[in-house]
């Protein structure tokens, strides 16, 4: 486990687990780790899209580092691709520790893929102007 610097731009998720989210050997389950993913990168997507979206696969996840309670986990998100009604989102998940030094890991990246639905949850083209 080594330290790495925060990167300079806002996470798209800042969140703290609880107790109720480890498992038996004290760190942060992978699921709930997932879970929080899944979240930064929709948000994300439903600004890009301007509408609704669903996560059609996790191309890839790696855990480096493991979470604990207590830690405040931030989830930077980018695009790293705009199709016609699917986007590609990379993740870096870095975890502060609430140490006097407020160290902080990256503690896992991966990336996901979404697609633009519409009112009847079928595909919808995602606007191609920049915002």
């Amino acid at each position: 486990m080594s330290k790495a610097p925060l990167p300079d731009k806002r996470p798209a998720l800042r969140v703290v687990p609880m107790p109720s989210e480890i498992n038996d050997r004290g760190t942060i389950f992978g699921g709930w780790l997932m879970a929080q993913m899944d979240l930064a990168c929709f948000t994300e997507a439903v600004k890009r899209t301007r509408g609704q979206v669903t996560t059609v696969a996790v191309n890839a996840i790696t855990f480096e580092s493991p979470v604990f309670v207590g830690d405040i986990v931030n989830i930077y998100v980018d695009i790293i691709r705009v199709g016609k009604t699917s986007l590609t989102l990379g993740l870096e998940i870095f975890s502060e520790r609430l140490n006097e030094n407020m160290e902080s890991y990256r503690v896992a990246h991966g990336e996901m893929v979404f697609v633009a639905i519409d009112e009847n949850h079928k595909p919808r083209q995602i606007p191609q102007d920049s915002f």
